[in-house]
């Protein structure tokens, strides 16, 4: 493949891999890989066993009486999928913004899986992804339903995207061990309605924390920092080593909820003016 390719994947039948511009020969392009079901827009599902067929995705090159396909069909991500990006910088979009269905999702450092809903024939998926260069986003879209989103590790250098659909999305922030230490790339979650909750988990930090809060960004030392907005909730559970914790500011429509561990803990609220004005 040559510079700067798209690859749109709409379905899997099986265990599938798929390359970007690899090899000795092959330029210094960048890839983007769009999953979803109606890629490149972006705004499909990972799974539906309604879907009919469309001459248009044969290129209009078949009569209908002759579709090689007989219904009904079940399209959807129905194999684990590896994407192997080439040596630019990548981009990945893995959408299922038009879901009717409430998806577990876990998002780490080298894939995306979750689980389907009742009725496919493969019940779970897995996106595994990595590059012989570098990523630069990685997206994740949700659905209208309520989800659930574990964000369990990020690459150092990438900007990790998580988009809710609105439903009242749980996204959970943290590693299987309650840190924040897996978290090495940015992170930007966007609520969409106001009605997701962010679950910040770092009790099993082994040191000392320390936290900043801003109206649209948490800090922890020796994390990178991530932004969030359009949220209900947003809940900091800290270290449970100890902790210090400072609120400058919070948005309107978003309620701060810290929860301060098992050790020492000072939480300081105020903005660099001294005044609560931002809050």
């Amino acid at each position: 493949m040559g510079a700067n390719n798209t690859i749109n994947v709409h379905s899997t039948t099986g265990y599938t891999i798929i390359k970007g511009a690899q090899g000795l020969k092959a330029p210094a392009g960048s890839d983007t890989f769009n999953i979803s079901s109606d890629a490149p827009l972006d705004t499909g599902v990972f799974f539906d066993a309604s879907l009919t067929i469309d001459n248009s995705m044969f290129g209009n090159q078949f009569p209908i009486s002759k579709l090689p396909i007989t219904l009904p069909l079940e399209l959807g991500l129905l194999g684990e999928i590896d994407i192997h990006a080439g040596p630019g910088i990548n981009t990945l979009v893995a959408s299922e913004a038009g879901a009717m269905y409430g998806d577990q999702v876990n998002l780490t450092l080298d894939h995306i899986s979750g689980v389907l809903p009742s009725g496919s024939s493969s019940p779970t998926y897995q996106i595994n992804y990595d590059a012989t260069g570098s990523w630069g986003t990685i997206s994740l879209d949700t659905g209208s339903a309520a989800d659930t989103v574990d964000v369990l590790s990020t690459l150092s250098g990438v900007l990790y995207s998580v988009y809710s659909g609105g439903g009242g999305d749980i996204i959970n922030v943290g590693d299987a061990f309650n840190t924040l230490d897996s978290l090495e790339g940015k992170l930007n979650i966007d609520g969409a309605d106001s009605t997701a909750t962010v679950n910040v988990n770092d009790q099993g930090n082994a040191a000392i924390g320390t936290y900043v809060v801003t109206a649209n960004e948490l800090v922890r030392d020796g994390v990178p920092e991530f932004a969030y907005e359009l949220i209900q909730t947003l809940n900091l559970n800290t270290s449970n080593t100890g902790s210090a914790t400072k609120v400058t500011g919070t948005a309107g429509a978003t309620e701060v909820v810290i929860t301060a561990g098992t050790g020492h803990n000072i939480v300081v609220v105020g903005d660099p003016m001294n005044t609560l004005d931002g809050l």
